[in-house]
């Protein structure tokens, strides 16, 4: 019985401050603006649509016609308004008028994730809020910190590039990568990386930071047994991945007229770096220093592995030992965070492939190497 008039004074306290509770006024809400039906299945997936738009990183999921989570879900003082609330703050908002909800910026967790960040004041909290809308792998703590001096230095005015390797273009089919052909055009992880590039640029231009993009496509891919696979001389491959890089730029710049945009090879990006810097992660794997200064966690390496397998299996049968695959792999991420690093000025890597492969960008480093990742994707 307490139970129920705790409940019902929350209620009271909500109506009197103008807001619509849970439950049945908040379904009446949604029904009477035509955002809630008795045909749909989930019933309200007009309202969970109006706050995709109106909320960033609000997202929700389905399966089998039930609602099975929402990513991002607005919060006031850590608790979940009602969606007919959610949906008339939004529509007040569309009108010019002042927010009636206080939204919590991020969530408790997020805030002592996001604490170095948060601590530059509104560019950081702003950065903090366009990765979320990406959306972005979370990485550690320890990532964030390396975001923050990132940050600061392209505040400070320091010349400031974003990085992000891509893949070649693959045939694909399902979303997910046959490697039967290469075509030459804009690949399952260019294309990912390109939908997330103007958020940059956007936030870039909001505080004058002087910033160049450079997309650079992996020809170090091109050997002999790849070019076998997808019936391409190494000279046809490279061309095809010059092509692509051509259909990346013209897409580019139709989305960000007027951005600093560079699209190299791997190779040419690292000016004759590339072999001794390869060489050099091979050593570091073989010493089992995969990783530089980021410490994986027990059960780490398995998930990694998890995250692998089925791109490995397409690519070299389904008896592949993916361990024997990654050790061999690694290398080349860790030869592209030296050679970003070295041929860049305060560089940002912004990845688009598996998120797992983060973690390997940090071979040889001395101190972490800034890392984004869009957020996990079967490909």
């Amino acid at each position: 019985m307490r139970k129920n008039v705790g409940k019902e004074q929350k209620k009271t306290a909500l109506r009197a401050a103008g807001r619509i509770p849970g439950g049945a006024e908040s379904r009446a809400f949604l029904e009477a603006h035509g955002l809630r039906t008795n045909s749909d299945d989930p019933r309200s997936v007009g309202a969970f649509e109006e706050l995709v738009g109106a909320y960033p990183g609000f997202r929700w999921f389905i399966k089998d016609g039930r609602i099975i989570g929402f990513d991002g879900y607005p919060q006031i003082g850590g608790e979940n308004p009602s969606l007919a609330d959610l949906v008339e703050n939004a529509r007040r908002m569309q009108r010019g008028e002042p927010p009636l909800l206080q939204i919590d910026t991020f969530r408790p967790s997020m805030q002592r994730q996001l604490k170095p960040l948060l601590d530059l004041g509104e560019p950081g909290i702003e950065f903090a809020r366009m990765l979320e809308g990406l959306p972005w792998s979370m990485p550690p703590v320890e990532m964030v910190e390396a975001y923050a001096r990132w940050l600061k230095r392209a505040l400070d005015g320091e010349l400031t590039t974003l990085v992000s390797p891509v893949c070649p273009d693959y045939t694909v089919e399902g979303g997910r990568y046959t490697f039967s052909g290469l075509g030459n055009g804009i690949g399952l992880v260019a294309g990912r990386v390109l939908s997330g590039l103007p958020s940059f640029v956007n936030f870039a231009r909001r505080y004058k930071i002087d910033l160049t993009i450079r997309v650079v496509i992996g020809d170090f891919e091109a050997v002999d047994t790849t070019c076998e696979r997808v019936g391409l001389t190494r000279q046809g491959f490279i061309g095809r991945l010059r092509e692509s890089q051509h259909a990346f730029a013209q897409a580019f710049v139709t989305r960000c007229p007027r951005v600093k945009l560079e699209t190299p090879l791997v190779t040419e990006m690292a000016n004759g770096s590339w072999a001794s810097a390869y060489a050099a992660c091979v050593t570091a794997v073989e010493r089992d220093e995969m990783t530089g200064p980021i410490k994986l966690k027990p059960g780490d390496m398995d998930r990694i592995m998890a995250a692998s397998r089925s791109l490995y299996q397409r690519w070299y049968g389904p008896d592949v030992d993916a361990l024997v695959v990654l050790k061999r792999q690694a290398p080349e991420y860790g030869a592209m965070g030296m050679v970003v690093e070295e041929h860049n000025h305060n560089p940002l890597i912004f990845g688009g492939d598996r998120a797992v492969m983060a973690a390997f960008y940090q071979m040889n480093a001395t101190k972490l190497r800034p890392v984004v990742y869009l957020r996990a994707q079967a490909y």
